[in-house]
């Protein structure tokens, strides 16, 4: 089952590495979206910059009608091509696609549930056997896809409302066959109804829901009414008789609308839209419905408002417009004119907003409505979100080695220097001691000093490719369960290892992990300890007189228990660490005791060298 778990908005969380990373990966999220049904094919691809939404590439091709023996499926390998096209032609780089599926294929249904915390709602639903409670939920459950949103709560009678949407899983996975076919990753499966009303929030701004409003869809294809407030969504589909719909195909060529005959075909339409609105109005007390945005296909559309309008006394229908508030690439805007009514851009617009957020990051994006019927939607979003944080840990590392890298580099310049000035002055006594036996012994002598400086420097040593080995198995051996949350290195060579953990067991896993690595010795778990339900660790360790920190809990993540992993790096091949000992004598070599009468001793009495004999 896709499910979709609403976030809670709370204070702002302290400012953390994945906070940073998420926002910026969210504001940065590039999606495509995709309408497809049997009349038509729509792609949409939109940005936002200083509060200007703009469609960077739009496409609409009208599909020939499909015969009675032929369905939707049959179309796969024709909406594949087109969409393949489309996306080689405009170079998008983006394979995330949001796409929707009809209203009428989906069962909505709203449910009232004692109001709980959410997160415990949505561990009893992974847990399984949730939904199975309910007798308005299908029995067939497991053949559905459910996507869930709660849409308000009620303190006084502890009461909360979830709206839940179903949908048979064979004709979900028909879409996302034609989307994976033709390239494409879907991130998420909307509801074109659902879509519709998200476009409201984009070009109106989300205050638009402060009072209920509707949301009509009118054409060849499917026929329905939308309603939507911050208090509740609901879809409600219009069943148009055949004779009623003929005569409606029409309604545009003729003069006068105003008579009986006219009034009692759009009394027949018009009664099921006025009875939507009366149930929405009446179950959520709310104030009446003035406005209904109207999405059509057909070119001319004024006789179809007024006839309407007359039978539904005191609402305003309104074509919607996005010219208004959007820009339109060149390309697009072309596209866009080849639409037969600018107003069935709705649908896609609505689709193209809508953003995966594997790190559920509180942004100001317009969606009110978020629903996903993707398959196995919770993994997929884990899978991507432990992806990134994996490439960026090893950024990080990298980062890491290459500054400590810098560090040793300067620390060593001036031997560096001092070894060059020596390597420059032997060049220029290698050219004079070609014919001095004397400068031959000197050049010796000063060999012997240069071998001893190198075995020096080769005391020094390093940990670089012993430190990258382990940080770059760290994501293959790190288990599921376990975050990490610090580092400390000492000693060159000793390593602390902080973080949290689901379980016991997964402490333990990682730790034998850890031991079977080539980079690693001496690893020892030295604390395990438990933490509560808000995340607090116990003020101090066992045997540690430093406070600890309790770990940043992330949105949604379960974790029980806090520990630390000392160890000790082991050298690779080709790697050699620093020898501290021989370091330390060469720093502070030890005094030499000499004779007393030994030259330079105190007290030596110092003779003159026996001078040549005198000539005669």
């Amino acid at each position: 089952m896709a499910i979709y778990k609403e976030n809670i908005k709370k204070s702002s969380p302290p400012l953390t590495l994945m906070g940073v990373l998420g926002k910026l990966l969210t504001e940065n999220e590039k999606t495509i979206g995709v309408v497809l049904s049997k009349e038509e094919i729509q792609i949409c691809q939109i940005s936002k910059k200083k509060n200007i939404w703009k469609i960077e590439n739009y496409f609409y091709s009208k599909l020939q009608k499909l015969t009675a023996d032929q369905n939707f499926v049959s179309e796969i390998e024709n909406l594949s091509s087109q969409i393949r096209n489309f996306i080689s032609l405009t170079g998008i780089k983006t394979k995330d696609a949001v796409i929707s599926i009809p209203g009428q294929s989906c069962l909505m249904i709203t449910l009232q549930i004692p109001k709980m915390p959410l997160k415990d709602m949505n561990a009893a639903i992974e847990v399984g056997g949730f939904w199975e409670q309910f007798d308005t939920m299908p029995k067939n459950i497991q053949d559905y896809n459910i996507s869930y949103q709660l849409i308000s709560t009620n303190d006084e009678i502890g009461i909360m409302e979830v709206g839940v949407f179903c949908a048979e899983k064979k004709m979900v996975d028909e879409y996302l066959n034609i989307i994976e076919s033709s390239g494409l990753n879907p991130v998420i499966v909307d509801i074109g109804p659902i879509a519709q009303l998200n476009s409201l929030s984009m070009i109106l701004g989300n205050e638009v829901f402060d009072n209920p409003i509707g949301f009509l869809n009118y054409g060849e294809g499917e026929n329905y009414i939308a309603i939507g407030s911050n208090k509740a969504k609901n879809i409600i589909p219009l069943n148009i008789v055949e004779a009623d719909k003929v005569l409606l195909d029409t309604i545009e060529e003729v003069d006068d609308i105003t008579t009986t005959f006219w009034d009692e075909i759009f009394e027949r339409l018009a009664s099921q839209i006025k009875n939507a609105l009366i149930e929405f109005e009446t179950k959520y007390e709310t104030s009446p419905i003035k406005v209904i945005y109207l999405s059509t296909s057909y070119p001319k559309y004024n006789n179809f408002i007024t006839g309407i309008e007359k039978q539904l006394a005191g609402v305003k229908i309104k074509l919607f417009s996005s010219e208004d508030i959007l820009e339109f690439s060149s390309d697009s805007q072309k596209n866009y004119n080849n639409l037969p009514n600018k107003s069935m851009i709705s649908e896609v617009l609505g689709l193209g907003m809508r953003k995966f957020n594997v790190f559920d990051i509180e942004d100001e994006s317009p969606e009110k409505f978020k629903y996903n019927l993707l398959p196995r939607f919770s993994e997929i979003k884990n899978n991507r979100k432990y992806k990134i944080l994996s490439k960026a840990s090893y950024v990080t590392a990298f980062l890491i080695l290459f500054a400590v890298g810098c560090h040793m580099a300067v620390l060593r310049l001036p031997t560096i220097y001092k070894n060059n000035t020596i390597i420059t002055k032997n060049k220029s006594i290698d050219l004079s001691l070609k014919n001095n036996e004397t400068n031959v012994r000197l050049l010796q002598a000063k060999s012997v000093e240069m071998e001893t400086k190198v075995k020096n420097l080769e005391l020094f040593g390093s940990n670089k490719l012993t430190t990258s080995t382990l940080f770059k198995n760290l994501n293959e051996i790190t288990p599921k369960g376990i975050r990490i949350t610090n580092f400390e290195m000492s000693e060159k060579k000793k390593l602390k290892i902080e973080g949290v953990s689901i379980d016991d067991a997964s402490i333990i896993n990682f730790a034998s992990k850890l031991s079977e690595n080539k980079a690693v010795e001496n690893v020892k778990t030295e604390n395990i300890l438990g933490i509560n339900e808000k995340g607090d660790a116990p003020k101090n360790l066992p045997g540690t007189p430093d406070p600890v920190k309790a770990p940043v809990k992330n949105a949604n993540e379960i974790t029980t228990k806090q520990f630390v992993i000392n160890l000790t790096l082991k050298p690779v091949e080709g790697e050699k660490f620093y020898d501290q000992e021989k370091i330390a004598a060469l720093l502070n070599p030890a005094p030499v005791n000499r004779p007393p009468n030994a030259p330079g001793a105190p007290g030596a009495q110092t003779r003159p060298a026996p001078g040549a004999p005198a000539k005669k």
